[in-house]
């Protein structure tokens, strides 16, 4: 007899005292030829570190764009003279935020994820985009004043008289300052209520929203 016919014909051993299927634990039968043999030291280790490395590299072209606009601050600011400081603070807040998304990529804890991951891209790309927008302000371009009071003028818009009429009432002003003074705030709570809620496709869609507007 074949091993391919015994395991055909073998019947369940049954325990006659109890009517306990003893081999209805694993139903399955044993192949003693093409056992599966077990996993290396080397291939673990390799695993382990292609985890690490996926869980590290959340959005890798979100990265690549954060990493050369700073190039291009970094350059710049070489041939400028602006400075800026409090690097160091803003570099311990990524790699918390950076450190939270790895531990959750890791644990399998895809809210955790999604919320350091973003909050870590929002604050580099923050960071770099504010030094930009600086840098740019420096280019000797000509001034357009004329031009946008022209475009106010055609569209009925007194941008004056908009502005004392806001000035002179207290809850319009208040509100507006509150709305403008709370936009990091804003975002915070928007990036944790998308995480929180499951939607890592919003959260990457809003970055890259804010990212590519900034750019233009």
């Amino acid at each position: 007899m074949n091993l391919a016919s015994f395991q055909t014909s073998a019947r369940p051993l049954c325990d006659s005292s109890d009517g306990v299927d003893l081999a209805a634990t694993n139903s399955v039968p044993i192949d003693l030829i093409h056992r599966d043999e077990a996993p290396s030291g080397s291939s673990t280790y390799s695993h382990t570190w292609t985890t690490i490395v996926i869980a590290a590299l959340y959005s890798p072209s979100t990265w690549a764009l954060i990493v050369a606009v700073g190039l291009v601050d970094w350059v710049w600011l070489r041939n400028s003279r602006l400075s800026f400081g409090g690097w160091r603070d803003v570099g311990y807040i990524i790699v918390f935020m950076w450190a939270l998304g790895v531990l959750g990529s890791i644990r399998g804890i895809a809210k955790l994820a999604d919320l350091g991951h973003h909050l870590a891209m929002w604050v580099a790309f923050l960071a770099v985009n504010i030094v930009f927008t600086y840098l740019w302000a420096t280019l000797p371009m000509p001034l357009h004043d004329a031009a946008f009071a022209r475009i106010n003028t055609a569209l009925g818009f007194n941008w004056s008289a908009w502005y004392l009429w806001i000035l002179a009432r207290t809850w319009p002003r208040t509100i507006l300052s509150a709305a403008y003074d709370s936009l990091l705030l804003q975002i915070l709570g928007s990036v944790s209520y998308l995480a929180l809620t499951d939607r890592p496709d919003r959260n990457r869609e809003l970055l890259w929203t804010v990212m590519l507007s900034a750019a233009l």
